[in-house]
């Protein structure tokens, strides 16, 4: 695993974390199609909405913030994948949003829950 691939990862099991602690329940993690791939998939208990979050995660915000590399063309390729994945998993009339989950690891954590999200 090479030093992105590492720090991607350390993203996501941070934003798993403060999924689980804001009362959302994990159904999916790194869910590949051809043509795209989700980084976790998620049920608000809250909101009785599954969540497809893509997380993206810097060390610091020198090269911008993590969310500004989200872009149209990425959340394009999401929500085809999200509907793949509501197909395959019966749940087409369930209520779903794409969200995006920002993670800057220095100089402290700071974790940005964007709801909803469309790109910048």
């Amino acid at each position: 695993m090479n030093h992105r691939q590492k720090l991607g990862k350390q993203g996501e099991e941070k934003a798993e974390e403060y999924l689980m602690k804001k009362g959302y329940l994990i159904l999916d993690k790194n869910y590949h199609k051809r043509v795209g791939e989700i980084d976790l998939i998620a049920f608000d208990t809250n909101e009785k909405t599954i969540v497809f979050i893509e997380v993206k995660t810097r060390r610091n915000n020198h090269l911008g913030y993590p969310e500004e590399a989200v872009t149209g063309k990425k959340m394009e390729k999401m929500e085809k994948t999200a509907l793949t994945w509501l197909e395959e998993n019966e749940k087409a009339h369930t209520s779903w949003q794409l969200d995006v989950i920002a993670i800057e690891l220095n100089p402290k954590l700071k974790i940005t829950h964007l709801k909803n999200f469309s790109s910048l």
